[in-house]
């Protein structure tokens, strides 16, 4: 559970273990750069917008950001630029990157790297939720001489360092995050910021030769996450770093070549397109817009014909992976765009869904050095159920209290893309069903399991018409189904998202609706609703939910020109929020 707005807290600590600075350093105060006059509330307020998108999203990471840059400016420093492949680094070595930036925007030296003795000892101060303690040596015969450490309790790396770096002074009882600074001017205040920024240079001055190192740790406490930092300096020689300033440095940290969350995030003027040159590259282009910082976890669904139903009930399982889904021409092959986006976002484990779960598929990745993962099998069922599973760990273990049916012939699956957005923002699975006769329905043997302690199952399209067995004698069942799929997918959205951030258009004839496929993690990351046209023909039912929302958000187009005409996004803008 993460900490609600008011309740990070941070403790900062330094000892300097044989030395003792120069009088004239510290009253000059050269040990660190000046503290800044006051705290700086975050501008913009980061804390509403990861609580509703998520901690580790692109939108909280682009907020948290915007506050930095903002406190930065403040003190004439220019945007924070992270390394490309940030979202794939592990939190020891975002805080360790953060640290550095705070670092070198100021003129200071960099640390090097990570020190794997400094790390342990700081993940011990991360689970016990405390400042770490520097150890006596960084190896055999290399002795730390000085060493500082900040901890926070805090729900990610970057809102623990807007807090070390720019709220760390007295804010008044109430309202100090920091809590060893008790009063205005107490010695604690500004701790974790100093520690920062300490000028080694001088406080090694005069005490020969010294190496710099850092560690970090994090871990989940009851209370919520814990983040620590640990700087050190010892005697020579250089220490074996396990992750260095370079390696940051290559991936465009601190450059115009890194990933700057908040330029990346702004919107297109108008609505912007979302294509490739087939449902594969659409995927991939999805999967870059969705993770522009890059992914340590993808799935990986047939994007063919005959195994499209994989691909959208991956959705959810994505969603709780914060992973996106690249499409593979046929079970077995690993095409040129699923192959580019695994690479080019930084991915290291990869989950392989439905009919993808096979040996050769699985053999190949190995063979490139990927962590594999099957689930399911070449039956949407048995899939439908492993996909359950898995997302069920994902959630905490919890029985699900809702669910998602929906027809399993292709004619239909159109109303599991419908579903797509809703199930993955709920965090419940969508369960394909099977036609018993007389209007009726079966839920197959693999997916009854994660229906025991459902209470509302929602039942769309054409899945809505008829009794459904094997659900719990308890189960309340909700039909969302119009006379076509327009209207189902209208209702659906009405439903879910009466007022979305986001309005994502899809085509939603059988022809065209692959481009789709793979959309429904990124929607219901934006908090967005994804909406059905005819091609270019906007459906009543579809301009009926547009006129609905109140408010007025940004559009994207998913599919080129052959797809969804030009013009068709800008006519879709125009009725949101219109009343019509």
């Amino acid at each position: 559970m993460a900490p609600r707005r008011t309740r990070p807290l941070t403790v900062a600590a330094a000892v300097l273990a044989a030395l003792l600075l120069p009088a004239p350093v510290l009253a000059a105060g050269l040990a660190h750069l000046p503290d800044p006059a006051a705290n700086l509330a975050p501008d913009p307020d980061f804390w509403p917008v990861c609580e509703q998108d998520g901690w580790n999203s692109t939108g909280c990471t682009a907020a948290t950001t915007a506050a930095i840059d903002h406190a930065r400016a403040a003190e004439g420093l220019g945007p924070l630029v992270l390394p490309r492949n940030w979202a794939a680094l592990d939190p020891v070595q975002q805080l360790f990157v953060l640290a550095n930036l705070e670092r070198v925007a100021r003129g200071l030296t960099p640390v090097p790297g990570l020190s794997a003795t400094l790390d342990q000892a700081a993940q011990a101060g991360a689970a016990a939720g405390t400042d770490p303690q520097g150890p006596g040596q960084l190896s055999q015969g290399q002795t730390v001489e000085a060493w500082a450490s900040n901890w926070a309790q805090a729900p990610t790396p970057l809102i623990a360092d807007y807090y070390w770096m720019y709220d760390d002074g007295y804010g008044g009882p109430g309202n100090t995050f920091n809590i060893d600074c008790t009063s205005p001017g107490a010695d604690g205040c500004w701790g974790h910021r100093n520690n920062i920024l300490t000028r080694w240079s001088q406080v090694m001055a005069g005490y020969g030769p010294y190496r710099l190192a850092m560690g970090a740790g994090a871990a989940t406490l009851p209370a919520g996450p814990s983040f620590t930092q640990l700087f050190a300096v010892a005697t020579p020689p250089h220490p074996a770093y396990v992750y260095t300033w370079a390696q940051a440095l290559a991936a465009g940290a601190a450059s115009p070549q890194g990933w700057d969350p908040v330029a990346v995030t702004v919107p297109p003027a108008g609505p912007g397109r979302v294509a490739g040159a087939d449902r594969a590259a659409t995927a991939l282009a999805l999967a870059q817009r969705a993770f522009p910082a890059g992914a340590a976890t993808a799935v990986l669904a047939p994007g063919d014909n005959a195994d499209l139903l994989d691909a959208l009930v991956a959705g959810p399982l994505a969603a709780a992976l914060q992973a996106p889904i690249l499409l593979t021409d046929s079970p077995g092959r690993l095409n040129p765009s699923a192959a580019a986006g695994l690479s080019t976002l930084g991915v290291t484990r990869v989950y392989l869904v439905g009919a993808d779960a096979n040996p050769v598929l699985a053999g190949t990745l190995h063979r490139l050095g990927y962590q594999v993962r099957e689930v399911g099998d070449t039956s949407p069922y048995t899939t439908a159920g492993a996909v359950a599973g898995l997302l069920q760990q994902q959630e905490g273990g919890q029985a699900f209290h809702a669910a998602f049916l929906v027809d399993s012939s292709p004619a239909h699956l159109v109303d599991a893309l419908a579903a797509g957005p809703a199930a993955a923002a709920l965090g419940t699975p969508i369960l394909p069903v099977v036609p018993a006769g007389n209007g009726s329905w079966t839920l197959p043997a693999p997916e009854r399991p994660y229906v025991s302690s459902t209470t509302t199952v929602y039942q769309v399209g054409r899945a809505a018409y008829g009794y459904v067995a094997g659900l719990p004698p308890a189960t309340f069942p909700v039909a969302l189904a119009g006379n076509n799929r327009f209207q189902t997918a209208a209702l659906v959205d009405r439903t879910f998202f009466p007022d979305p951030r986001l309005l994502v258009v899809a085509n939603g004839t059988s022809s065209h609706l692959v481009d789709a496929l793979t959309a429904a993690p990124w929607v219901a990351s934006r908090g967005g609703a994804l909406v059905l046209v005819d091609n270019g023909t906007i459906p009543a039912s579809t301009a009926g939910y547009l006129g609905s929302i109140s408010a007025d958000p940004p559009v994207r187009v998913l599919g080129g020109p052959a797809s969804i005409p030009a013009g068709t996004g800008a006519r879709i803008a125009a009725l949101a929020g219109s009343g019509s």
